[in-house]
This record gives structure tokens, C-alpha cells and sequence, in this order.
């Protein structure tokens, strides 16, 4: 029998492929549970029918949370001040002697079970604090104030009822579009908006970027072919990405990685060369002031697109992650001092390099600062650097970052501010090539969906099949 032309079942393949982006799309919306998620929250699998195990896990999360009653009932006097004040403009989080800070104090103390966001055990919460006279007003209360806060951070709300509408939405689509200058977006980037420090913020490219990015490869003569499409991460193969970082071996001195961290900084100082083209100014964050970015670090591309003018947090302030790490940082190249200096301060590779990743990275299309954005963000970026520079420019990003989300500490950083954030252990190496290659290049997105007749979907199915089996 004639073996089939791989060729001939190309529109099946690239139908099942885009089937499968689109499936997992859906399942890692915001808002949309996930089986893992329910197991999390409820005990519970989402795609299976309870065992009994799991519904006594359930019903353990349950009694969780009623024994907190006692907790609920000695706070109640201090959580309706802290409401009272609340109405009266005063907002207290967490006061001192509420009931939420003496179940704290208790688990602390080993007396109570710490509060979680487990589902079934605030469940069980809310039922024992219906036992209390008093608990009912409380938790109705702590609801709607939680409600008005969050209703406060949909953009366009403030501008309801009022004429013009959603007069906030409309300016900062206007921005958007100002600053793209007619540059399409990435095909799938999020263009809902959003509240950024107190403002609405629509995501979109920035041409001046862009062009910077463009003139940079012309100027140096290399191919440049960066991503068209938006591309979100697909979570197992981040996993594996950070337990590959987790397995390098930090080694400064290998010649091999010596060549790429080398290669790497000298065309990271030509990029930062064609970005003072631009007349960005960079300011850096000095210890005695506040993150100007602490809000949302989109800020930061916002203050680019709308100021020229970047906020940086110097490596002098900050270098290395996680304080379990056991890592030498003495002999990082990024640590080598550059011959410029930034805003009256002599800078290291590395400040460089953090100023033109946020530039080029995020900056340039409008890549977020989440793990999403951060995967995108090294697609956008790696496209500017050589085959030799990419090795390590992919363990100082795409490595570091899938070990931040999704490494021993991601469900802990999927929430937290930069500030609380364990960032990756500062480790010099590289990442195995197919860290560097899987999911950098486009795939194909039709704008109409594909007919195929099921005999084609079935072949394109097989040859699938086949092509998995081989890469194991």
C-alpha cells in the first residue's frame, strides 16, 4: 500500500490544530474552571462523577470552615466598626481584632486551620457564621463592600448612566489606536480593557517601537521575522520549561555558555543603542520612593506610549530570586559593568538588558507582564537576537519566567504583587534547544473555520498520531 503524502492532509492537520488552540483557549479563560480547579477548590473532579474519596474530601473542607465560629463570634464587634468605617469612607482591611486576623493569629499559633480559597471550606464558613446573632450582618456586609470594590475596577463602570457612556473606554481605545499608528495588532492579543492604575487601558502596539525594532535588523543586516499571532501558554509544556530550569547547571565558566551570555550582551547594547534613537527617557526607581509601576506594571507601557519615559528598577536594588536559592551570582556576565551610564548611574548589562526586554518584549506590541504575556513577550523579543544569543537570552526569560508561574512557587505567584513575588533563582546556563524552538514560530489561524468531510479529519488524525509518536 502506497504510503499517503503527508502534504495531501495538510488543511486536516492544520484544522485539528486549530481545534485544539481554540479548546485550549476556552478552558484557561479567566472565569472559566478548569478539572484542576475544581479539584483545588472543591475536592471535587470537574470532569468526572465525585468518588467517594473526593466527596469526603469535600466534606473535610466543609468542616473546616465551621470551626471557625468561635473566631467569627469573639471579631464580630471589630468587623462591624471596621464596616462602619467602611460606609463612612474609612476602609479598614483586615483590622486588628476582626475575625478574620484571629483565624490568622490562630494558625499561626497551630490553634485553627488557616483560610484558604478552598470553595467547600468557605462554604462552611458562611454557615457557622450564621450560628452568630450577629455573623449574618457582618458577612452580607464584607460582600457588598467587596462587590463596590470590584465593580469599581470594571473599566467604563465609573462613566455608566452618565452621558457619553463608556466616555473611558472610548479614550483609551483612542490611545491605542493613536499609538499603533496604524500597526495591526498581533492576530488573538486581549483587546478588552482594562483598569490600570486608575485608568482604562486597551493593549495594542506601539509604533515607534515597532519601527525601532524593524530599522535595528536592517541596520545590522539580519533576518528579522517577529511573531504575527498572540500565543497563550500552554501550561503543561511550561511546566516541563521550568523543571528544565530547575535541572540546569549554573555554569558561568562553560565556554559555551560564555559565547551565548557574550553574544547576547553585545547585540542587547546595540538594541539599547537604536532605542536612544527614540529619545526615551529612563529614570531609575531609587530606594527611598515607591514603585511608580506597583499598581499594575502596565503602567509602564503606558507611560512609554503616552510619556517616552520609562521607570526601572536597578540591579544594584535587586538581582537573583528566590531566597532558597544557593546560587553564586559573583561571575553572572550580566553583572559586568557596560561603559554607560543611565540617569547619572554607571549600569550593568543586565539594567540594559531589563530596559530594552521591556521595550522590545512588552512595550513593542503590548504584551502584558503575566505568564501569558511574558511567553509572548520572549517570542516578540527572541525574533531580534541570532541563533547564538537566543540560548541565553531564552534562560534569562522564557526559562526564569515559566519557573516563576508555574515552577514550585507559581500557584503562590499566580496572585501576588511584584513586591511578593519568588522570582527564579539567578542561575547562568542554558536550556535545551527545544526550550528555544517549541512554540516560537507562528501556526496557522484561518479566518474562516475549515470544512473538512470526517474522512480527511480522520486521516489528519492519524498522520497527528503519528508525528506525537515519533517526537517520544
Amino acid at each position: 500500500m502506497k504510503k499517503a503524502e503527508p502534504s495531501k492532509y495538510a488543511a486536516a492537520l492544520q484544522y485539528l490544530q486549530q481545534m485544539r488552540d481554540r479548546v485550549a483557549q476556552f478552558v484557561n479563560t479567566p472565569g472559566t474552571a478548569r478539572p484542576d480547579e475544581y479539584q483545588e477548590r472543591f475536592g471535587l473532579a470537574g470532569d468526572a462523577v465525585p468518588s467517594i474519596a473526593q466527596t469526603g474530601q469535600a466534606t473535610a473542607a466543609f468542616g473546616r470552615g465551621t470551626t471557625r465560629l468561635p473566631f467569627r463570634m469573639l471579631g464580630t464587634p471589630v468587623d462591624l466598626s471596621a464596616l462602619g468605617m467602611a460606609a463612612a469612607g474609612y476602609p479598614t482591611d483586615t483590622p486588628v481584632g476582626g475575625s478574620d486576623w484571629m483565624i490568622d493569629q490562630a494558625a499561626r499559633a497551630g490553634l485553627a486551620y488557616p483560610r484558604t480559597d478552598n470553595a467547600m471550606e468557605a462554604i462552611g464558613d458562611v454557615a457557622a457564621s450564621f450560628v452568630n446573632p450577629v455573623g449574618p450582618a457582618t458577612r452580607i456586609g464584607t460582600t457588598i463592600e467587596r462587590g463596590a470594590e470590584y465593580a469599581k475596577s470594571i473599566p467604563g463602570f465609573e462613566s455608566l448612566g452618565r452621558p457619553g457612556g463608556n466616555r473611558s473606554v472610548a479614550e483609551a481605545q483612542r490611545a491605542a489606536s493613536r499609538a499603533a499608528g496604524g500597526t495591526p495588532a498581533l492576530i488573538g492579543t486581549p483587546t478588552e480593557p482594562l483598569s490600570v492604575a486608575g485608568r482604562t487601558y486597551v493593549s495594542g502596539p506601539t509604533k515607534k517601537a515597532v519601527k525601532a525594532a524593524e530599522n535595528y535588523a536592517s541596520r545590522r543586516g539580519t533576518s528579522y521575522a517577529p511573531p504575527k499571532t498572540f500565543r497563550k501558554v500552554i501550561p503543561e509544556r511550561a511546566t516541563k520549561i521550568a523543571a528544565a530550569y530547575d535541572a540546569m547547571p549554573h555554569a558561568p565558566n562553560d565556554p559555551k555558555v560564555k559565547a551565548a551570555y557574550d553574544a547576547m550582551i553585545d547585540e542587547t547594547l546595540d538594541q539599547w543603542n537604536e532605542i536612544k534613537k527614540s529619545g526615551l527617557k529612563v529614570e531609575f526607581i531609587r530606594p527611598d520612593m515607591q514603585d511608580p509601576y506597583a499598581k499594575s506594571p502596565r503602567a509602564a507601557i503606558m507611560d512609554v506610549r503616552d510619556n517616552n519615559h520609562l521607570w526601572v528598577f536597578p540591579t544594584e536594588s535587586g538581582f537573583g530570586g528566590t531566597k532558597s536559592a544557593d546560587v553564586d551570582i559573583s561571575g553572572n556576565p550580566l553583572l559586568r559593568k557596560t561603559g554607560e551610564v543611565i540617569d547619572g548611574v554607571p549600569v550593568t548589562a543586565n539594567d540594559i538588558f531589563r530596559i530594552v526586554h521591556d521595550y522590545f518584549g512588552h512595550i513593542k506590541y503590548g504584551h502584558g507582564f503575566r505568564a501569558d504575556g511574558e511567553e509572548n513577550a520572549w517570542r516578540a523579543h527572541s525574533a531580534m537576537y541570532s541563533p547564538l544569543a537566543r540560548k541565553a537570552m531564552t534562560s534569562e526569560t522564557r526559562g526564569q519566567n515559566s519557573w516563576v508561574n508555574y515552577g514550585p512557587y507559581g500557584k503562590q505567584n499566580k496572585t501576588a504583587s511584584g513586591a511578593d513575588t519568588q522570582y527564579a533563582p539567578q542561575k547562568t546556563g542554558l536550556l535545551p534547544d527545544w526550550v528555544i524552538e517549541e512554540g516560537l514560530a507562528d501556526e496557522f489561524y484561518p479566518e474562516t473555520p475549515l470544512r473538512l468531510p470526517p474522512t480527511k479529519i480522520a486521516a489528519g488524525l492519524t498522520l497527528y498520531g503519528q508525528g506525537q509518536q515519533e517526537r517520544k
